[in-house]
């Protein structure tokens, strides 16, 4: 995902001065031999980091001032309509 790919950049240049991410790339390895496997190739602006960079900082906040918990789950297990396994858990746990 592009998420991926910017935390990716951003770790790099951060832990590197000297390093410039200039493309990302993506291998997806698929079950099937007969396919390809595809390559997702793509370059991250410093834009993308930087609204990483934001989130990061905002759940920071929200966790330190205790608003993290409020927060509305937002799973979904590749489209399959189920149910958080986590937010099952917290529901036994608060019922008893």
């Amino acid at each position: 995902s592009l998420r991926q790919l910017a935390m990716y950049s951003y770790l790099i240049s951060g832990n590197e001065k000297d390093k410039i991410v200039s493309e990302s790339r993506l291998l997806f390895l698929e079950e099937n031999f007969k396919n390809k496997n595809s390559l997702y190739s793509t370059r991250i602006n410093q834009e993308e980091i930087d609204l990483l960079i934001k989130d990061i900082e905002d759940y920071d906040n929200l966790i330190k001032n205790g608003e993290w918990v409020n927060l509305p789950c937002e799973y979904n297990s590749y489209g399959k309509n189920t149910e958080c396994p986590y937010c099952a858990l917290q529901k036994r746990i608060t019922k008893d």
